[in-house]
C-alpha cells in the first residue's frame, strides 16, 4: 500500500513542445525529496500523459527511476489514447523498478459499464499480479467509473490494490466503504485531503504538492499526531493556493510556479500553452499576497 504525498510529475517538454526534456526530471524529484515527499505518480494529468506517446512514457519513467534512485516510490499511469501503446507501456514498465501502475479511465469517447469493464479486465490481466490502482476523473475522462463495475473487477483481479479519486468531493465519500487492508482510497483531489485522512486515508496525489510538498507534509503530519487544528491550517493553506490556479491552464500554473522556485519544469505540450510574461506576474503578485511565496 501507497502511504503519504505524492506529487503529480509535470513532464518537461521543450519549448516548441514536440520533445521530452527528461534532464530536468532529476532536479526537480531532488527538490521534492529534499522537502519530504513519500514518492511520485508520473504521467498522470499533471504530467500531460494523455499527450505522450508509449516511447515518451517509457522515458520518462526510465529517467524518473534513475532520478529517485530508490529514495521513494513510483507510481506510473499506463493509460493511452490507443490499446497497443498501452499495452507497450505496461510490458515495458513492470519489469522496471517501479512500485505499481494506475490506468486512467477511457476518455474522449464515452464508454458504457461494460465497456468500462472489459477494458480494465483487459490491463488487469495483462497486468499478471503487477499491483494496478485506478484512476477515476470523470470530468476529464467523460467516463465515471461505476462501483459495480469495480466491484466485478475486484472478484476477478486481486491485484486492483486500489484507486485515486480526482473528482468531486463526493465520489471520493463513494468509495470509503471499500477502504480496507487489502483495497486503497487515495485522494486525487487536493482540497479534500484532510477529510481523506479524517476518514482513514493515508495517501494523496496532488499537482500542488510540486509547488508546497512542506505543507502536504506538514498536514500529514498533524493528522497522524491528532493535530487536527493545525492540520485545518494546512489543508486551508493548499486549498487556497488550488483556488488560484484552477481551471485553464493549469499545468502551465504550476510550471511557473516552480519556476518562481528556480526549478525548470519546462513548457507544455501544445494544444496546452504557456503563460505569458503579464500572466506570470499577476500570478507572482497574487502568491505574494497569499504568502505562498516570499
Amino acid at each position: 500500500m501507497l502511504h503519504g504525498v505524492f506529487p503529480a510529475l509535470p513532464t518537461p517538454f521543450s519549448e516548441d513542445g514536440c520533445s521530452v526534456q527528461t534532464e530536468k526530471i532529476k532536479p526537480l524529484c531532488d527538490a521534492l525529496l529534499a522537502d519530504g515527499v513519500d514518492g511520485f505518480f508520473i504521467c498522470g494529468t499533471t504530467g500531460e500523459g494523455p499527450y505522450l506517446n508509449a516511447s515518451e512514457k517509457i522515458a520518462v519513467v526510465e529517467e524518473t527511476i534513475h532520478a529517485v534512485d530508490g529514495r521513494a516510490k513510483i507510481l506510473v499511469q499506463v493509460g493511452g489514447g490507443d490499446l497497443p501503446g498501452t499495452l507497450q507501456v505496461i510490458k515495458t514498465v513492470t519489469s522496471m523498478k517501479i512500485d505499481a501502475v494506475s490506468l486512467l479511465q477511457p476518455w474522449f469517447f464515452h464508454c458504457d459499464e461494460e465497456a468500462q469493464y472489459q477494458y480494465i479486465a483487459r490491463i488487469a490481466e495483462t497486468l499478471d499480479g503487477f499491483p494496478l490502482y485506478l484512476y477515476n476523473l470523470p470530468c476529464f475522462s467523460g467516463n465515471n467509473l461505476q462501483p459495480a463495475v469495480l466491484e466485478r473487477l475486484r472478484k476477478q483481479f486481486p491485484n486492483i490494490h486500489g484507486l485515486k479519486e480526482s473528482g468531486d468531493p463526493e465520489l471520493l465519500e463513494r468509495w470509503q466503504p471499500y477502504q480496507s487492508d487489502a483495497f486503497q482510497v487515495i485522494c486525487g483531489n487536493d482540497t479534500q485531503m484532510l477529510p481523506t485522512l479524517r476518514r482513514g486515508g493515508y495517501a494523496v496525489v496532488a499537482s500542488t504538492a510540486n509547488v508546497i510538498p512542506h505543507i502536504f507534509r506538514k498536514l500529514l503530519d498533524a493528522a497522524r499526531d491528532g493535530q487536527w487544528d493545525e492540520a485545518e491550517r494546512c489543508q486551508k493553506k493548499i486549498s487556497e493556493f488550488v483556488s488560484i490556479i484552477i481551471g485553464p491552464n493549469a499545468i502551465a500554473y504550476i510550471k511557473a510556479c516552480l519556476a518562481f522556485k528556480g526549478l525548470d519544469a519546462g513548457s507544455n505540450r501544445p494544444p496546452n500553452r504557456n503563460l505569458s510574461a503579464v500572466e506570470k506576474e499577476a500570478l507572482r503578485e497574487k502568491l505574494k499576497e497569499t504568502g505562498i511565496i516570499p
